[in-house]
């Protein structure tokens, strides 16, 4: 999307090298060092995590962390490094007047026993940038930083960073669940439409 800009987190000074030889338009490169540098609490979280348990546990901290350091003012489309834009954001008009939109599995009837692991996926989440957006990943971030590992807890509330999701709309004022079949299309359920 030309008119759109992308902030990617480079996990790895392999994936720095490639997007900066790359050199493609609108994409800003954020080191995970650099992001990593302003956050002292990551080190001990790092050292006590999986490397995929870690990386979990950025996934409020990015976003965060573009707001805070003013380098986007909203909105913000977060995005799984295995999705695909095919059109505009805007064609979401549900996400209007939303301080935060999450997307739901939508798991078929013969796969409902996923949702222990969360009724939202973290691949496609909108932020408007507000002080309910800011209040929602603070929070966030901060259960994050708690517990994110990748198994179920004990008391079957938590699962890495997914499951807190699912207390959004009951803690916090604007949280959409996006609707649109079109956002977050995932391979659980695309098979119930016609794709052209």
């Amino acid at each position: 999307m030309p008119e759109a800009g992308f902030h990617v987190l480079a996990l790895s000074a392999e994936c720095v090298a490639l997007l900066e030889h790359l050199q493609l338009p609108d994409v800003r490169v954020l080191p995970l060092e650099e992001l990593e540098s302003g956050l002292a609490e990551l080190a001990e979280i790092k050292a006590s995590r999986s490397l995929v348990e870690y990386y979990f546990t950025l996934s409020p901290v990015l976003p965060l962390f573009l707001f805070e350091q003013g380098r986007v003012a909203g909105p913000l489309y977060y995005l799984d490094t295995d999705a695909c834009v095919y059109q505009s954001f805007e064609r979401i008009e549900e996400l209007r007047g939303a301080s935060a939109g999450i997307t739901p599995h939508r798991f078929p009837e013969d796969e409902r026993e996923r949702e222990a692991a969360g009724l939202y996926n973290v691949g496609f989440q909108y932020y408007a940038g507000d002080a309910e957006c800011l209040k929602i990943l603070r929070w966030w971030r901060d259960r994050c930083y708690e517990w994110c590992y990748d198994r179920m807890d004990t008391e079957g509330d938590r699962y890495a960073d997914q499951k807190y999701l699912e207390r959004w709309p009951r803690l916090f004022k604007n949280v959409r669940a996006i609707a649109h079949p079109g956002a977050n299309c995932s391979p659980w359920y695309v098979s119930r439409y016609q794709l052209s």
